[in-house]
């Protein structure tokens, strides 16, 4: 054993008793750490590999009693011969070894994960990689790593930011899970309904402001943007056309005139948290994205709706390697714009985009179906959302007679039940609706974390 490790070893022997005292309920008033553990939980579960996991530097063992109340088997390690007698003593229920971090006492690939936290820092920046050589020989292939390091003044950075959130449209899933990824994250979030609580607003310029919007997005951006860190905007396609689409022109108003960073809770284009919470909860499911089978069909309604979620999951799969079908009715392609751009993630990441009018096709082998009603791009003149002839796309569970036989159901809510989803899918077992509403609390402390990490971003 070298010097620096053994002077290390032995602060760590003197400080158990202290540890004990003052850490020992850390974890409760610590949200940020909770959330990121409760993700690695999540991740684990629903990876397949198995449930054991490694606490790398477990000190006195205080997350085991967490690790196991999610459902995981944790394996504590730790340099110091005190902290494993005081571990041992505090937690006889779990497994504590004395071992070094760069030496794990695990077979190879024998574990779903493993969790550093705060322990990895104490290395040497030239000792970590063999840490990190020795955690990716014992977890196997497609488990998770959770590290925690201190950072300096991050934290403190991210705390006390308020989001200015406007919504222009209904919200359910984005508005509380926006609230709670602030919350969690030491912030606040500041709802506005727009028309409502908050004045109408004009984005086109060089009109005359004759109509009902009595404020430009030329005063309110700049405004908003000297009471708020950050400012959320929810605003749906109001016409459905391709030009609207493209244009996205009430968000990419805001970014223009904002002197803070603006990001999407949907647009006329896209609706990227939601595309994310998608893709993590696919991933939690099948492990990993790359070749993952996925059909995107299109689904009855009773009037057309926006295809922001459907050009969401097409991006954000293709970006990732799936493999994703798109299955319409012939009025019902999503736009150009938007496949060229997938089609040219795709051919990045490994990826690829295929395009059917056939339901039964793209249900052939694949592992998700993701069905969701949007509307045409032809305007008035296509065969209407809720017409008896399309009836057959609504997805039923005998549908998946085609599928792979672990196929889920994906859907990004709400729904309307034996109308636009059969109900018998909706509760079935392959149904992962309520996971990816759960997921999106998760990507958007992500992507919050990212603005606030990157100040000026738009």
């Amino acid at each position: 054993m070298d010097v620096k490790t053994r002077e290390l070893r032995d602060a760590h022997d003197v400080l158990a008793e202290l540890y004990v005292e003052k850490l020992v309920d850390l974890l409760d008033r610590m949200p940020i750490e909770q959330a990121v553990l409760g993700l690695f939980c999540q991740l684990v579960r629903g990876g397949g590999n198995g449930l054991d996991v490694a606490d790398v530097g477990c000190g006195t063992g205080r997350l085991a009693p967490y690790l196991s109340s999610q459902g995981l088997t944790p394996h504590g390690v730790d340099l110091s011969p005190e902290m494993i007698r005081v571990a041992r003593r505090d937690y006889p229920d779990h497994p504590f070894q004395l071992a070094d971090l760069r030496a794990l006492p695990f077979a190879d690939g024998s574990l779903a994960g493993a969790v550093g936290w705060y322990s990895l820092m104490y290395l040497a920046p030239e000792e970590r990689p063999r840490a990190f050589e020795e955690l990716a020989r014992v977890v196997t292939s497609g488990g998770c790593l959770a590290a925690a390091f201190k950072t300096g003044d991050d934290q403190r950075r991210r705390a006390g930011r308020t989001l200015g959130l406007l919504f222009a449209d209904p919200s359910l899933r984005t508005r509380v899970s926006m609230d709670q990824a602030a919350y969690r994250l030491g912030g606040r979030a500041l709802p506005l309904e727009v028309g409502a609580g908050s004045w109408k607003l004009e984005v086109r310029d060089g009109v005359r402001m004759d109509g009902d919007c009595p404020e430009h997005v030329r005063e309110a951006a700049p405004v908003l943007s000297q009471y708020v860190d950050a400012i959320g905007l929810r605003a749906f396609s109001r016409t459905g056309s391709l030009t609207e689409e493209d244009a996205d022109a009430t968000i990419q108003a805001f970014k223009r005139h904002a002197s803070v960073p603006v990001f999407n809770l949907e647009s006329a284009r896209e609706h990227p948290c939601q595309g994310l919470a998608d893709l993590l909860t696919a991933r939690e499911r099948f492990g990993e994205t790359s070749g993952l089978r996925i059909a995107l069909s299109w689904a009855p309604h009773r009037k057309p709706l926006p295809r922001a979620v459907p050009n969401s999951l097409l991006l954000t799969a293709a970006a990732l390697g799936c493999e994703v079908t798109v299955a319409a009715p012939p009025d019902y392609a999503l736009g150009q714009t938007v496949c060229a751009q997938a089609e040219a993630l795709a051919a990045q990441s490994g990826g690829k985009v295929r395009y059917t009018q056939s339901h039964a096709e793209a249900l052939a082998g694949a592992q998700i179906l993701y069905a969701k009603a949007w509307g045409s791009t032809l305007g008035e003149s296509c065969v209407a959302p809720n017409d008896p002839s399309l009836v057959h796309w609504m997805p039923r569970l005998s549908h998946f007679d085609r599928a792979d036989p672990d196929a889920v159901f994906m859907h990004c809510l709400p729904v309307r039940r034996d109308l636009e989803i059969a109900a018998e899918v909706l509760d079935s077992e392959r149904s992962l609706v309520v996971q990816q509403a759960a997921n999106r609390v998760w990507v958007q402390m992500g992507v919050l974390a990212w603005i606030f990490g990157f100040e000026g971003a738009k």
